[in-house]
């Protein structure tokens, strides 16, 4: 169904990541997984093959750290056709009480939370235009130009 396209996913550690990941592989895809979870990452990447998967371990709300991962899933699969993102940082005050939430934690799980997000497609967004296309250039009515 997916035809080997090639797709990043950010935070594939957690629930919906790693579920993400794995139906995409089922149909046909290949991921680059990025999280800081390297045992879960290592091991979702060994259990979908060499060939479908591979892991790289890097915190994503750091922009060079996202130009990296795009580079490693070109050197490993060529290029790259798709982003996903799925990461949900938190810092260690995440679940407090609302009268108890503190400004510096609050700024904090906004910038992990929104922020990584807007890092992160901006980086894909940037790759995507220079390659001409976001997706398989035969699937994508809307090429990046």
């Amino acid at each position: 169904m997916l035809n080997n396209l090639v797709i990043a996913i950010s935070g594939r550690a957690g629930r919906i990541g790693s579920a993400f990941s794995r139906s995409l592989v089922e149909n046909g895809g290949k991921v680059i997984i990025g999280d800081v979870d390297e045992r879960s990452g290592k091991q979702l990447a060994k259990d979908f093959g060499k060939d479908n998967a591979y892991y790289y371990k890097c915190d994503l709300t750091i922009p060079d750290r996202v130009d990296c991962l795009i580079k490693e899933g070109v050197k490993i699969f060529g290029r790259m056709d798709a982003a996903v993102h799925c990461a949900y940082l938190k810092s260690n005050h995440w679940g407090a009480r609302f009268d108890d939430l503190r400004p510096d934690a609050l700024s904090e799980d906004l910038f992990k939370q929104l922020g990584g997000a807007i890092l992160f497609s901006q980086r894909m967004i940037k790759y995507f235009r220079k390659q001409g296309h976001g997706m398989h250039p035969r699937r994508n009515p809307y090429p990046f130009y």
